[in-house]
């Protein structure tokens, strides 16, 4: 009997302290930021039938940032809105000699990105430290590509713009060492997109749509963030 009424009681223990891990009322802070930089050369020897050498050096910047802000209901659910930011940049040239003839073209692109959705969050707390939790979130973005490549003799640029919708679910673990901050490990299992381009210029009218559905379980699905929530003390 006694031994029930101490698993009763630790029962009982756990569940306050899950229960009162998220406040109703409490401002969820969260998101992710990346930045990135990658440089390349390559050269390349043709020795038949007519000798050609070619050599191309590029660098590639991008950056991300998809912020959160989510409200803290009842039964630990948390909802919210979230934007979609990000941009990249990159260079190159090329190189080309083939006999007396030389040729260098120079190709700059450019994409960036905006957008904006909404996420719902449910946490199952464990104990007070560890949580389980699922997400799921929408976002629509718009897309523009820009594209300059030139050399000596002629010189291309072209623009396109792209929208984008975007459906994911997420399963992660959050670890709590302060009641207002949240380490979480999570990974993205489900997604789905659709990608639409529309291109009008003089001498084309171009567009074009694709769905794709996507199950993940790799490592390159999982990420690694803090979410800190406000009045939650």
């Amino acid at each position: 009997m006694k031994k029930l009424m101490f698993l009763l009681s630790l029962t009982q223990l756990l569940i306050f302290n899950a229960n009162a891990q998220l406040e109703k009322g409490s401002i969820m802070l969260s998101g992710n930021m990346n930045y990135s930089t990658s440089n390349s050369n390559s050269v390349s020897k043709i020795v038949s039938p007519s000798p050609v050498n070619s050599t191309t050096n590029g660098n590639f910047n991008s950056f991300t940032f998809n912020p959160k802000v989510g409200f803290t209901l009842n039964n630990n659910w948390v909802i919210g809105p979230m934007l979609v930011l990000s941009s990249s940049k990159g260079t190159s040239e090329n190189n080309w000699l083939s006999g007396s003839n030389a040729v260098t073209d120079y190709v700059t692109t450019e994409n960036s990105s905006f957008g904006g959705g909404a996420f719902a969050r449910k946490y199952i707390p464990f104990n007070e430290y560890f949580s389980a939790f699922g997400e799921v979130n929408a976002t629509v973005n718009d897309r523009k590509e820009y594209r300059k490549s030139e050399n000596s003799s002629e010189s291309e640029e072209s623009e396109n713009k792209y929208n984008e919708i975007r459906g994911s679910i997420h399963a992660g673990l959050a670890y709590f060492p302060k009641k207002w901050m949240a380490i979480e490990l999570s990974a993205n299992i489900l997604q789905y997109s659709h990608f639409g381009q529309n291109r009008d210029t003089e001498s084309q009218d171009f567009e074009s749509n694709q769905n794709s559905f996507g199950f993940n379980l790799n490592s390159s699905s999982i990420n690694l963030g803090v979410s800190f929530f406000l009045n939650n003390r």
